[in-house]
């Protein structure tokens, strides 16, 4: 007998119980963003999202004992992506030409990415009630901040540029500067420049005014015509 090895399948992988827990974690992730951007943080429930993954209330309660903490992984998996695509952009170019791209990623976030900005809005104002999740949400921000502070500064090294505020100060003022002028993009689209974002970052930086020389024929090899 000749086999057709066309024929022949490979025994399937069993997952291991570790892969089944990350298997139904991520496909809760997946039901849950779109639960939350259907009902808003503070209509949304567990429930809900159980029943949008196809799940019983106990798989999602063995994974995330509360709506916060469900929320919060979804954060997590947002804000890395958005962390890894300004990390990609870093390595392609100096901080100072990285500052002069910020207002176009900020028009870019506010045209992809409404929704989710609007749910974090939610969050800080459940957290602002409890103080727990507040202590809880600080500490993620802290985190960044201490992530980005030696990475602004060495940029700046880099590039000859001093501040007069250090990598800690730099980090908080891009977060702050950066999600206010946001969310005035949000409420006057029409009236609020994208652009005042590197402006202001790049005097608070030490870069001046002006875009640094040469940003503008800055691109990355993904970028590049075929």
């Amino acid at each position: 007998m000749i086999l057709d090895m066309d024929q022949v399948q490979a025994p399937a992988h069993r997952l291991s119980r570790d892969e089944r827990r990350n298997q139904t974690r991520d496909r809760l992730i997946d039901a849950a963003v779109e639960v939350f951007n259907r009902l808003g943080y503070f209509g949304a429930s567990l429930e809900a999202v159980a029943d949008a993954a196809g799940y019983t209330k106990g798989a999602v309660y063995s994974n995330f004992a509360t709506k916060a903490d469900l929320f919060r992984a979804v954060m997590e998996r947002t804000q890395g992506g958005r962390a890894a695509v300004s990390e990609a952009l870093l390595r392609e170019r100096s901080l100072g030409d990285f500052i002069d791209l910020m207002g176009g990623l900020l028009a870019d976030q506010a045209a992809n990415e409404a929704s989710y900005d609007l749910l974090t809005v939610e969050f800080w104002l459940a957290a602002m009630r409890d103080p727990a999740l507040r202590a809880e949400l600080a500490e993620g921000y802290r985190s960044m901040r201490a992530s980005l502070a030696p990475v602004i500064e060495g940029g700046l090294a880099a590039d000859g540029v001093r501040s007069d505020f250090d990598g800690s100060e730099l980090a908080t003022l891009v977060s702050a500067i950066g999600t206010g002028i946001l969310l005035q993009y949000y409420l006057e689209p029409g009236a609020v420049d994208p652009e005042l974002l590197p402006r202001a970052l790049r005097t608070l930086f030490g870069y001046g005014t002006e875009r640094v020389a040469g940003t503008a024929q800055v691109r990355s090899e993904a970028d590049q015509p075929a």
